[in-house]
């Protein structure tokens, strides 16, 4: 069961998959921290860039679930518009909410 899920975009002005990624993600009830690219040291931009991640919007993610009664940390991105990405992190925000309402109830 997921329990929490922290995601940020980094997006450049004037980018039409950011602005695309940001409006689906809207419609998904995703509600990203949003920060622009020019605002990342060299040395992060450049570690995006080892990583495959060679255009706008970077989108990353970070959740922890329950495995057996431990919780486990897991972490995500993905760069450009995509998506199926968008629609597998809904999932993970729906089952979220399950997680928080259920924990409410006790």
């Amino acid at each position: 069961m997921t329990q929490k899920v922290l995601t940020t975009v980094y997006r450049k002005d004037n980018c039409s998959q950011c602005r695309m990624t940001l409006k689906m993600m809207d419609k998904y009830d995703i509600h990203p921290l949003i920060a622009n690219i020019s605002d990342l040291s060299d040395d992060e931009i450049e570690g995006l860039k080892e990583k495959g991640m060679g255009h706008a919007p970077i989108v990353t993610f970070s959740y922890l679930r329950e495995d057996k009664g431990v919780s486990v940390s897991e972490t995500g991105l993905w760069s450009g518009f995509q998506m199926d990405e968008i629609k597998k992190l809904s999932k993970l925000y729906k089952d979220g909410e399950k997680w928080k309402n259920r924990s409410s109830e006790n």
